[in-house]
């Protein structure tokens, strides 16, 4: 059996695929990992070329276009590894992320979910800084990215990501409350492990993020109405004074929720 199977969706993104790739390749050590590419309907020349190359050597599926959770769900379905790590084509891990891992999951084998500290590059901004995994705070605001390790047995019992397209970017989310709510343990192994890559963005992409966060937040919330209702009954009769904050809406939201389904 393999230990890790690391997952990696692509779609148009060979510019950063072949670093993503070798940062894999790097690891030279007992544990038995294999890695599965997923085209998740590409149509760059650049990007098919290499997926033509890789397929000598790693697996690669191709599916039409359906999104990242459903990429990952695809290579789910054909991993051989007792855990799975998910792997953004355009971020890379370090010379020892699966080695540190891996022991440690090994060690301790209660955990089901297990993120590391994070290194950004291609920028000096930090989109979010990770920490011990509490329900309240990541109700609030994902800390944990998708590059995780989670043991492959509850992926599965759990049914996988969410691949509703409104969810794209915020899949993982999603995926660690549920996760929560069917009694994982989380484990933050404080080291920067992997590299995030900021890409940048512009004007209009920034507002198409801004209304796309506020459909995936109305979904999340909707779908977790109960949790979030226990969870944050306290802050939400202190907050109702408070008026909308467009860098929060979630708070916003759940308050309009709360008050609808009470």
């Amino acid at each position: 059996m393999m230990d890790l199977s690391v997952i990696i969706p692509c779609f148009n993104s060979g510019t950063y695929l072949t670093e993503a790739i070798a940062s894999i390749e790097t690891y030279e050590g007992r544990y038995k990992i294999e890695v599965i590419i997923i085209d998740d309907g590409s149509t760059e020349h650049r990007t098919l070329g290499l997926l033509n190359q890789y397929r000598k050597k790693l697996t690669v599926l191709e599916q039409a276009n359906k999104g990242p959770g459903a990429a990952r769900n695809a290579g789910c379905k054909i991993a051989k590894g007792k855990y799975l790590l998910f792997l953004d084509s355009d971020n890379k891990l370090s010379n020892n992320y699966i080695h540190k891992t891996l022991d440690y999951l090994y060690d301790n084998l209660d955990i089901d979910v297990l993120y590391t500290n994070v290194i950004f590059f291609d920028s000096n901004e930090s989109r979010f800084k990770p920490d011990v995994f509490d329900i309240e705070k990541i109700l609030d605001k994902n800390y944990i990215d998708t590059c995780a390790v989670v043991k492959k047995d509850f992926f599965e019992k759990i049914g996988g990501f969410d691949e509703n397209k409104v969810l794209i970017g915020r899949e993982d989310w999603e995926l660690w409350i549920r996760c929560y709510s069917n009694g994982a343990r989380f484990h933050f192994l404080n080291e920067p492990l992997y590299y995030y890559r900021i890409r940048k963005r512009s004007l209009s992409t920034y507002n198409s993020i801004e209304q796309r966060d506020f459909q995936s937040y109305s979904y999340i919330v909707n779908k977790n109405i109960y949790l979030f209702r226990k969870c944050y009954k306290e802050t939400l009769q202190k907050s109702l004074e408070y008026s909308y904050d467009k860098n929060r809406p979630l708070r916003s939201l759940i308050k309009y929720l709360w008050y609808k389904l009470i």
